[in-house]
């Protein structure tokens, strides 16, 4: 099974304070690509310049245009979370119902992962264009 990042081995910690020593390494997995995938939809496309389709376009564009580009959304980051994350297929991207003032838009990712098998992650984009990404 395909553990931690390298990264996350050197820190001993996962995103959000997640500490290495406590989860077994199906868990470590699991959480790699959470964090990976976070840092991914965090980072704006064209920035990595050695892997142009790492990321996701400029957010505020998105913002500016809610509703009508909420499909254009879910179809960046599942083109993005194929091609840079091939052990993870994402198979369905469902918009959340938006209960909070704390983020702006929610989608519930339903993913498999090469080494685990089905998995759903929770992500919420805020209004200072941060992606957290969690289960």
């Amino acid at each position: 099974m395909i553990d931690a990042s390298l990264l996350e081995k050197i820190t001993l910690n996962f995103f959000g304070d997640v500490p290495f020593n406590i989860l077994d390494s199906k868990k470590h997995y699991i959480y790699s690509v959470m964090n990976n995938i976070e840092r991914i939809l965090n980072t704006c496309r064209g920035s990595v310049k050695h892997i142009p389709d790492y990321g996701l376009p400029d957010l505020s564009i998105i913002y500016r245009h809610l509703l009508s580009s909420l499909s254009l959304l879910q179809k960046y980051i599942n083109f993005t979370i194929f091609k840079i994350r091939a052990s993870c297929t994402v198979l369905q991207i469902q918009m959340v119902e938006n209960k909070s003032t704390d983020f702006i838009i929610a989608y519930e990712l339903l993913c498999k992962l090469k080494e685990v098998g089905y998995i759903r992650f929770s992500t919420t984009f805020d209004g200072d264009e941060a992606v957290r990404v969690f289960r």
